[in-house]
């Protein structure tokens, strides 16, 4: 493995290709990690997030529109989202951990059953 003599950055990992048919590997190169930019030396922050669902949805469902929504972190690697969905004023949290490479979510949980938030 040619990435044992290869020294990434700090938030960047070694990615090893081969080509089909050669022996070895045909290339041999740093990248930032997700949630980062660079050149696989120096990695730092994105300075633009993409967009992702907060809430994974079947396709024929409506989007879901919230208000009122905060984040807080804790235990280094973990976050909770907090919401009310319109128009029914339904209060729901959210669990998220992040990972080296994602950011994993549960399912969203109503804290007023039903009720209003």
């Amino acid at each position: 493995d040619n990435c044992a003599q290869l020294t990434c950055g700090r938030h960047a990992q070694c990615d090893a290709m081969k080509k089909p048919g050669e022996g070895g590997y045909s290339l041999v190169q740093c990248e930032c990690e997700p949630g980062y930019e660079g050149d696989g030396y120096v990695c730092n922050p994105i300075s633009q997030f993409a967009m992702y669902p907060l809430v994974d949805l079947p396709k024929e469902s409506p989007p879901m529109q919230v208000t009122d929504i905060d984040v807080q972190k804790f235990n280094q690697n973990k976050v909770i989202v907090v919401f009310r969905q319109q128009p029914s004023n339904e209060g729901f949290y959210v669990l998220g951990e992040a990972t080296p490479t994602d950011m994993v979510w549960s399912k969203p949980v109503s804290f007023t059953h039903g009720g209003e938030a």
